[in-house]
């Protein structure tokens, strides 16, 4: 871009030199007239497209290829939550009605959500909770989960450790008490020792699993200082985002389980001629 001379005509005793210095100004000013011309041009060209990216239909084909998406997704998380329910349970029915059971937790205690529910519920199973079992437990321990404010995955995990150990390890006592949770204090009322005892007990291995299956589920029943939590967190702000993020998940699963036999056989044809073009 030309430089302008300062606009201030310099002084000079010559009438010739102050023309030449004059026409300098004048070329300068007129080549950063062309310049912002230019400018604005190309600016005008690269913004003038943008309201032909947000008419209405494009905004409508976007809406409408983001919700196939996540309608897609939904199923396809679905599908490989009954493979798992199916190959630990061994039984597609019984499948079936643990994940709709599962999906009535969610939304009668929306705080945790419906993914991490199966989830959690899986890894459950897994190391031998029974499926008639596996609601009430994590209603269990996702109302303590909530009132300590640690993820379900860690209540879930130690659980799991010491129903696998069959009895309580001091490992397992020292995790629940660093999750903030007061089971030796249940223990020491349920058993009516002192506190001390429990961790003489448990040293000694005589604290089972049912034992702590017991303290566990009374800091949750009537009375219990965890009780009903869930239920009470899904009154709050992330509590209604939870429950409406598992409404959309429903709904995402049940219109993509009506497309998903058409999806599967359109994705089979362009695999098919995937393989012939690379072979």
């Amino acid at each position: 871009m030309p430089t302008l001379d300062p606009l201030v005509l310099p002084i000079v005793a010559d009438d010739k030199k102050a023309d030449a210095a004059f026409r300098r100004i004048t070329k300068g000013a007129k080549g950063a007239e062309a310049a912002t011309t230019s400018y604005g041009r190309k600016t005008s060209s690269i913004f003038g497209g943008l309201p032909a990216l947000i008419n209405p239909t494009t905004i409508a084909i976007t809406a409408v290829s983001v919700a196939a998406t996540q309608t897609l997704q939904a199923v396809s998380e679905l599908q490989k939550a009954q493979i798992s329910y199916e190959t630990i349970l061994g039984d597609p029915e019984k499948a079936k009605r643990t994940l709709r059971e599962l999906n009535e937790l969610a939304l009668e205690s929306p705080f945790f959500g419906i993914q991490t529910l199966r989830t959690q519920g899986k890894q459950l199973l897994a190391v031998g909770v029974g499926a008639s079992e596996l609601t009430d437990t994590l209603k269990t321990l996702g109302d303590i989960a909530a009132g300590v404010d640690v993820p379900l995955s860690r209540l879930a995990l130690n659980y799991g450790q010491v129903l696998a150990q069959g009895k309580l390890t001091g490992r397992e006592l020292r995790d629940f008490a660093v999750a903030g949770v007061p089971l030796v204090s249940e223990l020491a009322k349920q058993l009516n020792v002192a506190d001390k005892a429990v961790f003489d007990m448990v040293s000694r291995g005589e604290i089972g699993f049912d034992q702590v299956k017991k303290a566990l589920e009374g800091m949750t029943t009537e009375g219990g200082r965890f009780n009903n939590l869930m239920n009470r967190m899904g009154e709050t702000l992330p509590g209604k985002l939870s429950k409406i993020a598992d409404n959309m998940i429903l709904i995402g699963e049940r219109l993509g389980s009506a497309i998903a036999g058409p999806a599967g056989s359109l994705l089979d044809t362009v695999e098919h001629h995937h393989r012939n073009i690379l072979h």
